[in-house]
């Protein structure tokens, strides 16, 4: 089960992101899905000016069944391209 929530500063954006789409995410046992649609919910928080990029986004793993682990900033820009090209993201790896 996929549990969802957004903080701090433009965090509605994301919420109301989050909401609208729970139904696409919620029972999701795919992580790509579940990253893809964090990351857009991230996209609506961005000023029109800044660019969701590797020096301004990190994920994490977290979970009952897996590890706490960090993507190395390579993947996190491959996934974010990937989500800019309407592609889905490669498998990742921790």
């Amino acid at each position: 089960m996929v549990k969802a929530a957004s903080i701090g500063a433009r965090s509605q954006s994301a919420r109301t992101y989050l909401e609208k789409h729970f139904d696409e995410y919620a029972n999701s046992t795919d992580q790509k899905n579940v990253i893809r649609h964090a990351l857009l919910a991230l996209k609506e928080t961005l000023q029109t000016n800044t660019k969701l990029d590797e020096n301004n986004t990190a994920i994490a793993i977290v979970g009952k069944r897996c590890k706490f682990g960090c993507l190395p900033s390579e993947q996190v820009k491959e996934i974010i391209a990937s989500l800019n090209n309407n592609q889905a993201p490669e498998p990742m790896q921790l």
